[in-house]
């Protein structure tokens, strides 16, 4: 348990839990509190990105299964509704539904993409965001004259916390076991150099496939979440490559190698994009990609390594020094 729930994933568990009671107290400003559900599902989306990035994957595929999440919950909840299925159990199905179909979506894609590297990698996992939101766009249009679905479920600030609270435990725990695991140890091998691995017996396919379609899961999951929340949902938004965006950059800023680092620089990434979007309404996101570029090719640790960095050096010298 000590392995699997490491020290890392105590502080933020209880930061959260922390978090959680102020909510259930009602005692945070309004304004606090929506910058946080922003800051924790921004959170899941770079801490399982950072899963490929492990491997040496830079993908930017999180706003495809990001969207998809909600309208693949917003279409199973309306073909239960005609079969006027109980609310509970719909919305387990639901639930359950929408994890089958990205296992079976995310699978078919990792399959034909999972083999390319470098930019067409990066170039492709991003065009599947503007190939929902294409495919979306015309269905609802030809089906239903416009745009924009009113969501059928609606959750409170207190509940949205709840569930994806509950999310980005479980994911880091999920995270922790695969890292202590043989699989872990392939990972690692892979991320160093693939063409070593698969010298060495790793089936790099099959592990690339897995990582893929776990962090493409979890990342559709948030988008069920956040349609409830937000109510409505239409394919320029949830498709929007704001969201392909601010997850890597949350994870490169605060540091992708820990769990605590993402966090971290979700934190840091959501005042200032909220910040550059009172200033630029427009123009942010062209600012997000030249961050994105500059991190991606210029830095390599985060604002946590080297925090960690500096505790570590402060300890030796003082264990040194006595």
């Amino acid at each position: 348990l000590d392995k699997l729930i490491d020290k890392e994933i105590r502080i933020l568990i209880i930061i959260m839990i922390i978090i959680y009671i102020f909510f259930t107290l009602n005692i945070l400003p309004s304004a606090i509190a929506r910058s946080y559900i922003n800051v924790i599902y921004v959170y899941i989306l770079a801490f399982t990105w950072s899963f490929m990035y492990a491997l040496g994957y830079f993908p930017l595929s999180i706003a495809a299964f990001y969207g998809l999440g909600g309208y693949l919950a917003y279409y199973l909840l309306m073909i239960q509704n005609r079969f006027n299925i109980p609310s509970m159990i719909s919305i387990m199905l639901t639930v359950l539904g929408v994890i089958v179909a990205s296992f079976l979506i995310s699978f078919i894609i990792a399959y034909s993409t999972i083999r390319l590297r470098g930019p067409y990698f990066i170039i492709l996992t991003f065009a599947l965001g503007e190939l929902f939101r294409n495919f979306f766009n015309n269905i609802e249009i030809v089906v239903f004259g416009r745009t924009g679905r009113i969501f059928p479920i609606r959750l409170s600030e207190l509940e949205v916390v709840s569930y994806l609270t509950l999310l980005a435990i479980l994911s880091m725990i999920l995270w922790s076991y695969i890292k202590n695991s043989k699989m872990g140890i392939a990972i690692q091998m892979i991320g160093r150099d693939e063409t070593l691995a698969e010298a060495m017996g790793v089936n790099t396919f099959r592990v690339k496939m897995i990582t893929f379609m776990t962090a493409s899961t979890i990342q559709t999951l948030v988008g069920l979440i956040m349609a409830g929340y937000l109510m409505y949902i239409e394919p320029q938004h949830v498709f929007n490559p704001y969201i392909a965006f601010i997850a890597p950059i949350s994870a490169l800023v605060g540091g992708s190698s820990s769990t605590l680092g993402p966090f971290i620089g979700s934190i840091i990434m959501i005042y200032i994009s909220e910040q550059i979007s009172f200033i630029l309404i427009r123009g942010h996101l062209i600012i997000l990609g030249v961050i994105l570029v500059i991190l991606s090719v210029f830095v390599k640790k985060g604002v946590y390594d080297y925090i960690h960095i500096f505790f570590t050096a402060r300890k030796v010298s003082t264990s040194t020094r006595a």
